[in-house]
Order: structure tokens, then sequence, then C-alpha cells
């Protein structure tokens, strides 16, 4: 709509790690002047009073995510997440649905079970999702970084990535 929507990263002065963070939530009308909602989901600092969607820290992370649209989706799954999460030492790529951006069902499996260092990104284009990851050539964390890239029709069906950027 005439709605503009942020989902953000934050870290307090507990970090440790980049499983630390919190995906927080805010809106604005222009693009400019934005409106941190108080939403009432996630207790932080003794209360619910605030903008956070998830705390990343019980999950394992919310590292690195990516929210967008998917209009061939139903109404309940509408809004779709990719995000990292710290399992068996890696990063790998998990995702989310909402209705509204704000209330996330996440998935218990990961959509790519493989490390996956930061800045994943994920969107519907025409029949296809296209997810880009960052990899690695040897294996996690050894070798060079790469940009990976994976094309399903439907979201969660990702095969392993391709190379597409050394």
């Amino acid at each position: 709509g005439k709605v503009w929507h942020m989902w953000y990263e934050a870290y307090d002065h507990n970090y440790k790690t980049d499983s630390d963070g919190y995906l927080c939530y805010a809106r604005s009308d222009d693009g400019v002047k934005w409106v941190k909602p108080d939403l009432g989901l996630v207790a932080y600092g003794g209360n619910r009073e605030n903008n956070i969607v998830i705390a990343g820290a019980p999950i394992g992370g919310v590292h690195g995510h990516a929210v967008f649209k998917d209009p061939k989706a139903p109404a309940a799954e509408r809004f779709k997440l990719v995000f990292a999460k710290w399992v068996n030492h890696e990063w790998q790529v998990y995702g989310g649905a909402s209705p509204d951006g704000i209330h996330w069902t996440l998935s218990e499996t990961p959509l790519l079970a493989r490390n996956s260092d930061t800045q994943t990104v994920c969107f519907r284009e025409g029949d296809l999702c296209r997810l880009y990851v960052r990899m690695w050539s040897q294996g996690s964390f050894k070798g060079q970084r790469l940009i990976g890239y994976a094309e399903p029709k439907t979201f969660g069906d990702f095969p392993d990535p391709v190379r597409v950027l050394p």
C-alpha cells in the first residue's frame, strides 16, 4: 500500500556473537520519518513495550535477514523471511512466513543446510523465488568467499546454490 516497511537487525550492550541480535520493525508514510510501533511481542529490559518481532539469541540468531512480500503466497504467508541461524558451527539459512510482517512462523528445518555467511537476499520475481547467499569455495569458512544463487518455484524448496560470483 502507501506505507513503507522496514525490518532491521539490532544489537545491545549484551552482544557477544552475531546470533545475539533482534529483528525489529518500523514503518513510515513517507520513507523519511519512521515510527517504531509498540508491538508487545518480545520481552526486553523487563517489558514488552518495543518494536522487536524476533529475539535472535533464543533461536540461534536472525542474522543477515531479508524480508519480502510474496504476492503468489496465501494471505497467511504473504510476507517471507530468510535469515542465518547458527547451527552445528555454521550459519545455515532458515525461513519464516507471516500474514502481516510482524507475527512470524519460523521454519524448524533449514531452507539451506549449508554455511551462508550473512547478507542473504531473497525475493519473488514472476514464478520464481530468487535466493542469493554468501558461500565459501572450500566449505565452511574455508577458501574464498563466493556468491551463490538458487531459484526454486516455491519458497522453501531451495536446491543447493550455484556459484555466480567469485
